[in-house]
């Protein structure tokens, strides 16, 4: 048997192994996930079949329409006969509440609870051309002690955030070309809003493309980004780890359809003076019958540094392959990565699009192989459409130190996640999520996180 063969097969019976002794895999039969990356899964409830996974690609690109209660639905009616950009004007309101617990290895304590969320507002056409949005965010510590910051939902020093994270000039029709330019949110590989604390992050980006079409694309420039935790936009090469620079960020990508249920896409993210990351990835989804469905995927990441190399000089790959089959809401999924020894995927600008990252480890680090369990379940095809659940168990191992080829311990994490979410009534917007994760690494130092949020969405106009 050839050394790849034999470390998959070690690795998947010490996966077995853990699965076998660990307390969780009384809720690991019950609810799982699908091959969608961890940024994915902070704004995504499981889905009910495996066609309707969303991947980083089907996330890509995508012309989301999103349905809110209206609150103001008789001012709604009154500006009927107003100017477009009044008339067809949107203004969102979405409250937020998170409590966050994280025990690190050394039993330092990241804990904060907070309030806030954001307002956002969306003009009409102006002109027949032009539109402009704007959202304001804000997180506000109502439980922060001081000694315990760290959690990504406040400042660095538990300070409340507020911020003007959207200002942006839209001109065009997304499914036909659109340009938006200044501070936008974008969810791309690799550079996107990372949903996963109280506030995205948001990015100064100039670019134009469009989606929904099955044959979409987008190009553009991103100068600035501000992190989930940040009032602050700051350069896109400082973000990348090179303090005093003022380098940008150049994307092209393109997502195309090619029909019998199967979707191509390739995005390439040069970094001036850091890093390139070129992704690839392809989709094919086939319902087998009726309540049933099968969904593979592969990707492709290839990262090298570029110009000056004012990130650190390196060149590394990853390689990840899913596939799920699913069963009346109910989706099983298996998922393989590995990561080349010269380096560990880099993600400073969003999240990562992997199909192993995780809440708390990526499961990218330098010549790291990892393979992954999961079940989803939604309520939606037995009548219980407000509850849905996933968890997940992944399993690392053969990561090294690239700097200096020692071993790294390998590591098993285990997530779990469950939803409350009414499609219809008065509670409509609401959605309640409980998330916990436990990191378990060969040397001891393990970690622990649990998660709880509440969100209330609705529009007033």
């Amino acid at each position: 048997m050839g050394a790849f063969a034999h470390r998959t097969v070690t690795g998947g019976y010490a996966l077995i192994s853990r699965l076998r002794n660990a307390s969780l895999l009384a809720l690991l039969l019950i609810i799982q996930d699908a091959q969608s990356a961890e940024y994915t899964r902070s704004e995504e409830t499981a889905p009910s079949s495996a066609e309707e996974i969303k991947t980083p690609l089907d996330f890509a690109l995508e012309k989301r329409e999103e349905t809110r209660t209206i609150l103001l639905d008789d001012l709604k009616k009154r500006l009927e006969n107003q100017p477009p950009w009044l008339r067809d004007a949107s203004l969102g309101f979405n409250l937020r509440s998170y409590g966050f617990k994280r025990v690190n290895p050394d039993d330092s304590i990241n804990e904060a609870f907070t309030l806030g969320g954001d307002v956002s507002f969306r003009t009409g056409k102006i002109a027949r051309i032009a539109r402009l949005g704007l959202s304001y965010y804000a997180s506000y510590g109502l439980y922060a002690p001081e000694d315990r910051g760290g959690t990504g939902l406040l400042g660095p020093n538990q300070q409340d955030l507020r911020v003007l994270g959207e200002a942006y000039i839209e001109l065009g029709e997304l499914d036909k070309l659109e340009v938006r330019l200044y501070r936008q949110t974008l969810n791309l590989p690799f550079i996107n809003k990372d949903d996963s604390r109280m506030i995205p992050n948001t990015h100064e980006a100039y670019v134009m493309g469009r989606a929904g079409t099955g044959r979409d694309f987008i190009v553009g420039h991103i100068t600035k980004f501000k992190r989930k935790d940040s009032e602050h936009f700051i350069p896109m090469s400082e973000a990348a780890g090179a303090p005093d620079s003022n380098e940008g960020v150049t994307l092209a990508g393109v997502k195309l359809d090619l029909g019998h249920d199967a979707v191509l896409g390739g995005f390439n993210i040069y970094g001036w003076d850091t890093f390139n990351t070129a992704y690839i990835e392809g989709n094919w989804a086939d319902p087998l019958m009726r309540n049933h469905g099968f969904k593979a995927s592969v990707q492709f990441t290839d990262q090298r540094s570029v110009g000056g190399k004012l990130a650190g000089d390196f060149t590394t790959n990853s390689f990840g392959l899913a596939m799920a089959g699913s069963r009346f809401g109910t989706i099983l999924t298996a998922a393989y990565t590995q990561t080349d020894k010269g380096g560990a995927i880099s993600n400073p600008w969003g999240g990562q699009p992997m199909y192993n990252s995780m809440m708390l480890e990526n499961f990218s680090r330098a010549g790291e192989k990892a393979a992954r369990l999961g079940l989803s379940w939604s309520g939606k095809n037995r009548g219980r459409i407000e509850w849905s659940g996933f968890a997940n168990i992944v399993n690392g191992w053969d990561s090294i130190d690239a700097a200096t080829g020692e071993s790294l311990p390998d590591a098993t994490e285990y997530d779990f996640t469950i939803d409350y979410q009414p499609t219809t009534g008065v509670a409509r917007g609401l959605w309640l999520r409980l998330r916990g994760a436990y990191a378990d690494f060969d040397d001891g130092t393990d970690r622990w996180n649990v998660r709880l949020t509440l969100n209330y969405s609705l529009d007033l106009l």
